[in-house]
């Protein structure tokens, strides 16, 4: 967050920020330490500047312009060191599969940079599996505070006061998220604001602009909203073998004596994803479009090989969307009702309604199961995005007749969103289409041997649709499931 201040000396204003600050080419991390030293991270690498001295730690003269605000709830970083590795986090974060840690770090590298949106990280677990803790050390990695977990405020306004006076925050023990909740973390994951009566006056306007990185943690999933969990990174924490726990004082001892490492670790991927960030051309863009690209840029800085990113974050936005639909009084329905469905559906919202309600049944209704057409026109409206994800299109007639008509249509597969095909992938040469009758007739493909396709054309053997668009030359790139997986197709 950045504010106005007037000086009380020269009278000049000056914005000042929360812990970062910067722009594309520069970012500075304020360490809130005793020295007032910063961090300053460019495409070349990282250095620590003292504001105090005015000096470099090479020694060199180096005058730090950008001002930083130190509310009283915020503690130090430690002076970060080079020369670790991604793994040294693996032993305070206890999630099951790798791809969850490259996740992690890939979150903890967007939250240092500014005025960007980066998901809300979303810690999911038994009893037992320390996604607290989790969340502590993530926090304490990059934003330490004296109390780092918080429960969800009851208002907006108070959820605004607490994102003002730090750079991340962080909620514990999430069991229910109203609706006005889940749009109001989405507004702060993604940039917005509130503007309320300032205290004590009749109209004077008090107003909260900011965006700042989400950490929740919580037993069962309680998001509702699709909206929310496309903004959301969804981490699993396993339960701790009772051989293997430590006590408080061990871990946050072992914790304090690798933290600096750490930091260097995140910070060597801010470095890199600075100066990839210009070269990265995803195929797809997913929702969170910056942080994608700012992530992907950022892998081989990490340590990580490359594509491990874009694997596990259509992984996770995969678990995302069965979560969306899971989490719908529709969701389900319309999946098993476009399952059995041979041809689009088409017809009013009166009609699909009735089709939903034979296939719930009036003993399983839950209390949030449309009741009209018109309620069942706006829950449509919300889940079409993840309806998209799953396959299946969403079209609406114009107008605003109660009679007009909506379609439904299998697009043959799931999509991804940071690459165009599902895997694993089936090629086809089309220079030798003659061999592959035992796949099917092939006599509607709208191409000739030795030439490359359309855009896209359906399947003749499982009705789903071929996507050239990405193909190599002469190549037709589809993932048949009819086809024998055992083998190329050619």
């Amino acid at each position: 967050m950045k504010t106005g201040s007037v000086g009380d000396n020269d009278g000049s204003e000056h914005e000042v920020y929360v812990r970062v600050a910067g722009d594309d080419d520069s970012i500075f991390l304020d360490l809130c330490d005793g020295d007032r030293n910063v961090v300053e991270i460019t495409a070349q690498g990282w250095s620590v500047v003292s504001r105090a001295a005015g000096q470099d730690k090479g020694g060199g003269s180096r005058v730090v312009e950008v001002r930083f605000r130190r509310p009283p709830v915020m503690m130090a970083l430690p002076v970060p060191v080079p020369g670790g590795k991604w793994d040294i986090i693996k032993p305070f974060i206890n999630v099951a599969a790798d791809d969850d840690y490259s996740l992690i770090l890939s979150w903890c590298v967007a939250s240092v940079r500014p005025d960007r949106p980066a998901p809300i990280l979303y810690l999911l677990g038994e009893h037992g599996s320390a996604k607290s803790t989790a969340a502590k050390v993530i926090r304490a990695l990059l934003d330490p505070c004296k109390a780092p977990l918080r429960t969800l405020p009851r208002d907006e306004r108070d959820l605004y006061v607490s994102a003002s006076n730090g750079r991340i925050i962080c909620f514990d023990n999430v069991s229910k998220l109203y609706p006005w909740m889940s749009d109001a973390l989405c507004r702060l994951a993604t940039g917005g604001g509130l503007a309320t009566r300032k205290l004590y006056t009749d109209d004077d306007e008090a107003v909260f602009d900011c965006l700042r990185p989400i950490i929740m943690n919580g037993i069962a999933q309680a998001a509702t909203r699709a909206d929310f969990l496309d903004r959301s990174l969804l981490i699993d924490t396993v339960v701790i073998d009772e051989s293997k726990r430590r006590t408080e004082a061990e871990f946050w001892c072992d914790f304090d004596a690798a933290r600096a490492q750490m930091l260097g670790v995140i910070l060597n991927g801010v470095s890199s994803a600075l100066r990839r960030v210009s070269e990265v051309k995803l195929p797809y863009k997913p929702r969170m479009a910056d942080f994608a690209v700012f992530s992907v840029a950022a892998e081989s800085g990490l340590g990580f090989q490359q594509n491990t990113f874009e694997k596990a974050y259509d992984s996770n936005r995969a678990t995302a969307a069965d979560e969306a639909i899971a989490a719908t009084a529709i969701g389900p329905n319309v999946l098993e009702l476009m399952q059995d469905q041979t041809a689009a559906f088409k017809g009013t919202f009166a009609e699909l309604l009735a089709r939903l309600d034979a296939l719930e049944g009036k003993e399983k209704k839950s209390q949030d199961w449309p009741g009209t057409p018109r309620k069942l026109s706006a829950d449509m409206k919300r889940l079409a995005p993840t309806l998209r994800k799953k396959g299946i299109s969403y079209t609406l007639e114009p107008g605003r007749s109660r009679t007009r008509t909506l379609t439904l249509t299998r697009m043959g597969g799931e999509t991804s969103p940071t690459s165009p095909h599902p895997s694993p992938l089936q090629v086809i040469d089309s220079t030798d289409i003659g061999n592959i009758g035992d796949v099917g007739d092939v006599s509607s493909l709208p191409f000739k041997n030795g030439e490359k396709g359309a855009a896209s054309f359906t399947c003749p053997v499982c009705r789903n649709l071929f996507d050239t668009s990405s193909g190599l030359a002469g190549h037709i790139v589809h993932d048949c499931p009819k086809a024998d997986s055992g083998r190329p197709v050619q």
